[in-house]
């Protein structure tokens, strides 16, 4: 099952008795690959011998590649590879993972995330919701979703209308919910915890043991950060982890029993319901404003 991942990966990584092993497969967009090999590293060094050997593939794209429907099949005997991804789909089986720029993406020069969370609090206590210019700004390929496009409709209203006047309410309530969020639930501790049950859990599935490829290369945080310059060494230092962390990990929650899951997942599609209604709702007061 591992090795019929290969053909959509772009490196298999293995982890034998602490150390980290790379083959590479095919080019990765920009430093994709680099920053989730850096990310690895630096989980083993959190939770020094707590990471069991394994062995994975890693395909760095945006699109999930293992799709259910292809192994759903009339008389279909294969089972999926498991192929780790930053991008999760509900008609996918890809395995997600924690995308590469937590740790900084120079391309953009977006900070490493630890960074990126202070320069976020300080921008939000230097200016003030009420005296902020009314514009939403949204960076991203329009081209990768349908769901992206929306935004470019926006960008090309937004000189048209009094943006503040009615978006100002939701707009600032999903902005306040959002920072809180972000300052609670997405602290860097925890997404070194995700990784660690992640990859545990992962790693409890095997039922080989792992091996290290003929084409892999040995790589270390020392290794890595001292061949690199300029920016990405920059980023390699602040994102770097220096310790071994003083407590364990979370501890992962119980499996949801089949009711209570039914219940979660439906709340969810109300929830999302609701939202649809709020976009339908907005989008057809805009065209009667358009007209």
């Amino acid at each position: 099952m591992l090795e019929r991942g290969r053909e959509y990966a772009t490196f298999r990584l293995v982890i034998i008795k602490g150390k980290v092993y790379v083959e590479m497969y095919r080019e990765a967009y920009q430093t994709r690959d680099f920053f989730t090999i850096w990310g690895i590293l630096q989980l083993l060094k959190l939770y020094p011998g707590k990471v069991p050997d394994l062995e994975l593939m890693f395909w760095c794209g945006d699109i999930p590649q293992i799709m259910k429907a292809d192994y759903q099949r009339p008389n279909s005997t294969l089972l999926p590879p498991p192929l780790f991804e930053y991008c999760g789909h509900p008609e996918s089986v890809d395995i997600v993972f924690p995308d590469w720029t937590f740790w900084g993406w120079v391309e953009t020069n977006v900070k490493p995330w630890t960074s990126t969370m202070e320069d976020i609090k300080k921008g939000n206590k230097r200016t003030m919701w009420k005296e902020r210019i009314p514009y939403a700004y949204w960076k991203g390929n329009p081209d990768v979703t349908l769901t992206r496009k929306y935004l470019m409709k926006c960008n090309s209203s937004r000189d048209k209308y009094d943006w503040n006047a009615r978006l100002y309410s939701l707009a600032q309530t999903i902005g306040r919910e959002g920072s809180k969020y972000v300052e609670e639930q997405l602290k860097m501790k925890y997404v070194y915890d995700y990784m660690f049950h992640l990859l545990n859990e992962y790693a409890k599935l095997l039922n080989f043991k792992p091996r290290i490829p003929k084409g892999a290369i040995k790589i270390s945080s020392q290794k890595l950060a001292g061949s690199q310059d300029g920016l990405l060494k920059k980023f390699m230092l602040e994102s770097m982890v220096n310790s071994s962390s003083e407590t364990l990990a979370c501890r992962m929650p119980p499996p949801f029993k089949p009711l209570a899951l039914e219940a979660f997942l439906l709340n969810k599609e109300m929830i999302k319901k609701q939202v649809e209604m709020w976009e339908t709702e907005f989008w057809e007061n805009l065209n009667q404003l358009e007209h």
